[in-house]
């Protein structure tokens, strides 16, 4: 289940857990853009690994834009609704879906558009896979270190044990 603490800090040991049978809008993938409206306001492209999608999150999407385009515009709009937000705080700030409504996304013209994205969208992209390759990794280490530390794995079977993962 990914909620507001998973979005801040990815999936740990307290993240709760949702059935398989959720509804496919609700599934989250790696590579969304999820935005919280309610308490701390976060905006990020996830990659925790598949999830379904908590009643305060967004899960953001354009028929008409690339997401790159997309999220731009939700960071920029992002300290805005973070201030309506805490204006409103008694217990938990948010918005409402008025407050989406009036954001003002100035559009370029779609060959602006395109030829922006060829760079945008391959930067977003990289992000992304350095967000999972780093993820990759610390799930390597975990596993190999206290192997290596306590001896029960030699350098030679852990190189061994890499090249398999691989």
């Amino acid at each position: 289940m990914i909620k507001i603490a998973e979005l801040r800090n990815g999936v740990s040991a307290k993240s709760a857990r949702a059935s398989r049978e959720v509804p496919a809008k609700y599934v989250i993938k790696d590579g969304d853009f999820l935005f919280s409206w309610s308490g701390s306001l976060l905006a990020k492209f996830w990659t925790g690994d598949e999830g379904a999608l908590n009643q305060h999150l967004f899960k953001v999407t354009s028929e008409s834009y690339p997401m790159w385009f997309v999220s731009h515009w939700v960071h920029h709009h992002l300290e805005n609704f973070q201030a309506i937000a805490a204006s409103k705080a008694t217990t938990m700030g948010h918005i409402l879906r008025g407050h989406l409504k009036t954001a003002i996304t100035l559009c370029p013209p779609d060959d602006v558009l395109e030829k922006l994205g060829v760079v945008m969208a391959a930067l977003v992209d990289q992000s992304i896979h350095n967000e999972l390759e780093s993820r990759h990794l610390a799930r390597l280490r975990d596993t190999l270190l206290p192997k290596l530390i306590s001896g029960e794995l030699r350098i030679a079977d852990a190189e061994r044990f890499i090249e398999r993962q691989i």
